[in-house]
């Protein structure tokens, strides 16, 4: 005879596992900051290529994979199967979901969850090989959400749309991290669903490159994407989706994904140069004619201004000082009574 679970047993399963679908897990030899060879191995090698990790916030798990391979170059060995065991050597809480992996190229950890938040030391060791790497995994706290959702606040509502929200301007340099929180509202209310637990993921809607890193979170009410990158230049739309896409609405978010160098770079536009970029603390604009009169601006890419500049001496430069801004990407418009001249990117 078959016993029927407690109602009440069967929802404390659902909400303390935090493994509710499965994780997005793709081949990483199609990524771009990774490379797949035969018999290339000194060591293991991560999804993060790094031994320090910032991972997702307590009660959030995201897919990271190891692989035997080349730590210099992060290049996997096509012809070794490996097996991972993860273990924890110190840490200000405990680590749970299933910490080895099965056998093969590379292997997906796809439901390790920290229960606090803090700095965690682990060892992951191949079976095999007996080669050891320790690692650092970094658990950030929870950053409320709550006034970032169209509704302004949380609330036990039953969600049905998936919300996502820019931690950063929309202009993002390639191969740059690009921060998303995501969770999921009423549409009707606006407010953040609080009970929410599940799996969202994120794909590539549109745009030239790849999107590759974390491509879904699992856990409880929200999730920071923190390791979402893209290949190349361009334009680009992410689809942040739920598997039960008839319960949940997905969200699009545009992104423009620029490429700088790590020198120095003169923009030029309409007469008009900005130099060095990326800046540091100030930045040279330089013009074939006088600059006097002219007003400089800049703004962030959803069009707030930070800062305002009018020239009142003669000269063909102008030095600009950028102390007072945080990093990230930049419009800079140079007008002259009224007259629009030019408009540019400058990253800090």
């Amino acid at each position: 005879m078959i016993k029927k679970l407690h109602p009440l047993l069967v929802l404390l399963i659902f909400v303390i596992s935090p493994k509710v679908n499965a994780q997005a897990t793709p081949n990483p030899c199609g990524f771009p900051n990774v490379t797949c060879n035969e018999n290339v191995r000194n060591g293991i090698v991560n999804s993060f290529g790094s031994s320090t990790i910032n991972y997702a916030s307590a009660g959030r798990s995201m897919p990271f994979w190891f692989a035997i391979g080349d730590t210099v170059t992060n290049a996997i060995d096509t012809t070794t199967n490996a097996i991972f065991h993860m273990f924890l050597i110190s840490g200000p809480g405990e680590i749970n979901g299933i910490k080895f992996t099965g056998q093969n190229t590379h292997e997906y950890y796809d439901s390790i969850v920290f229960n606090f938040p803090g700095t965690y030391y682990l060892q992951v060791n191949e079976g095999f090989s007996k080669l050891l790497d320790t690692l650092t995994f970094i658990v950030p706290s929870e950053v409320s959400f709550c006034s970032q959702v169209p509704g302004g606040d949380c609330d036990s509502v039953k969600g049905n749309q998936i919300f996502a929200f820019r931690q950063s301007s929309t202009i993002i340099p390639v191969d740059a991290v690009l921060p998303i929180t995501v969770g999921v509202i009423d549409s009707a209310s606006g407010l953040l669903d609080t009970s929410f637990v599940g799996t969202i993921y994120a794909e590539l809607a549109n745009g030239p490159g790849v999107l590759y890193g974390s491509l879904s979170m699992t856990g409880i009410r929200w999730f920071n994407f923190t390791n979402l990158r893209f290949s190349e230049e361009g334009f680009y739309t992410v689809r942040f989706y739920e598997e039960n896409e008839s319960k949940y609405a997905d969200a699009l978010v545009d992104v423009e994904v620029i490429e700088f160098s790590s020198g120095i770079q003169v923009v030029t536009l309409n007469g008009f140069k900005a130099y060095p970029n990326p800046i540091n603390n100030q930045f040279i604009i330089s013009s074939k004619s006088d600059l006097n009169g002219s007003l400089i601006e800049i703004f962030s890419d959803s069009g707030k201004r930070f800062l305002s500049k009018k020239i009142n001496d003669s000269g063909n430069e102008y030095l600009m000082n950028t102390t007072d801004l945080k990093q990230g990407v930049y419009l800079v418009r140079i007008s002259t009574k009224n007259i629009i001249h030019s408009i540019f990117k400058i990253v800090k």
